[in-house]
């Protein structure tokens, strides 16, 4: 079974077929991937899609053109792509948080940071969490408010300005905060009542 992206176009979506997918959505069978000068960015969460992932970007991610070709087992080819393009994941709330691969990138994704970005408190309700051209103070703040909370930030300039796309699908609001906070280097305290961000200490 073959997935193909034409050699000439940028936009992969529309080239991608579907249905090959679907069929072997039950099945470990070995499925070809080819993108060609298409942005990491959007191949990543592209095929992350397509495999039943809901993938967001740590901060850092360079968004340039890769060129990608790979037939493989289902379940290796989303690994090989983030493996050739010096990338790994971690999940978080069943989210494939992507980042750069490097020791320091790895220590900011380390079971310690994770935990420490979690927000207390019970949180069960799941939902879809969608931000597109917003910044992180706006979405932090929705968020915590929607918790009953109140948030305070502070962070560098460069983080502060930054236009986020996000979508995460079935998290809770809770997660999605932690999401944030791992992915734009942040440390959290929380008292219960006020969450406090503030910048993490991880060499960029």
């Amino acid at each position: 079974m073959a997935v193909v992206a034409p050699s000439r176009i940028a936009l992969v979506m529309l080239s991608l077929v579907v249905s090959n997918f679907a069929q072997v959505r039950e099945k470990d069978e070995a499925i070809e991937v080819v993108y060609r000068q298409t942005q990491v960015r959007a191949v990543v969460e592209h095929l992350g899609k397509h495999l039943g992932k809901s993938v967001v970007f740590d901060i850092n991610v360079a968004n340039s053109p890769i060129d990608f070709t790979a037939t493989l087992p289902r379940s290796q080819v989303f690994e090989k792509l983030l493996q050739d393009n010096h990338l790994f994941s971690v999940e978080v709330g069943g989210v494939t948080i992507v980042a750069r691969d490097s020791a320091d990138m790895r220590g900011n994704y380390s079971a310690a940071r994770v935990a420490a970005c979690a927000v207390k408190g019970p949180e069960s309700a799941r939902t879809n969490v969608v931000f597109r051209g917003m910044g992180v103070e706006g979405m932090i703040k929705i968020l915590a408010e929607s918790l009953g909370r109140t948030a305070e930030l502070e962070l560098v300039r460069g983080t502060m300005l930054r236009q986020w796309d996000f979508e995460m699908r079935d998290v809770t609001r809770a997660e999605a905060l932690q999401i944030i906070c791992l992915i734009g280097h942040m440390s959290l305290t929380d008292d219960g009542k006020r969450l406090e961000f503030s910048p993490a200490k991880v060499n960029k």
